[in-house]
Parts: structure tokens; sequence; C-alpha cells
């Protein structure tokens, strides 16, 4: 397959206010998780290191405004949690 993985890039819901951005470290095996607040500013809430980045995997991120835990799922598990203290606006 393709080595996508170990380049810089990036992949989002959206990059404006509410948003989940999802960014692969260029010459790393890390994927780096973020939520955005609703004034847009970027929430680092973890990172994922698969074995072979260049394999098919399942990412994500959550977000619970009701516990302000934001989640970060790796192949359809909860890999990590953390409470993150911000304001989002709802749509």
């Amino acid at each position: 397959g393709a080595n996508w993985g170990n380049n810089h890039g990036v992949f989002v819901t959206s990059r404006q206010a509410n948003g989940f951005l999802l960014h692969p470290v260029g010459g790393q095996k890390m994927m780096e998780c973020f939520i955005l607040d609703g004034s847009g500013n970027y929430n680092r809430v973890g990172d994922v290191t698969p074995a072979d980045i260049t394999a098919w995997h399942q990412y994500g991120v959550a977000y619970d405004a009701a516990t302000s835990t934001a989640y970060v799922i790796f192949d359809r598990e909860i890999i990590g949690s953390q409470v993150v203290s911000i304001s989002r606006s709802q749509s």
C-alpha cells in the first residue's frame, strides 16, 4: 500500500469551530488527535502510534459535552480519554 502514514498531512471534519482533526506526523508512526473549541482553538487530546501506520486502521475522536471528555478511538476501541474544559457551540 501507499506509504501515506509517514507523510505530513491532515484529516479533518472541519478546521472551523467545533471541528475534529486527525494529523499524521511526517517521518513518524504517529497520528495526533485534536478537537476544536467554539472559537476554533485546537486542543490536543491524544496520539495513536500503531505498529504499522501504513496498514488500514480506523481512527476517531469523539467528545462528550455532558462530561467534557474527549475520546481517542483506534480500530474500534477507545484507547484514551481526557477531560477537556472547553466551550463548544451547539449546531
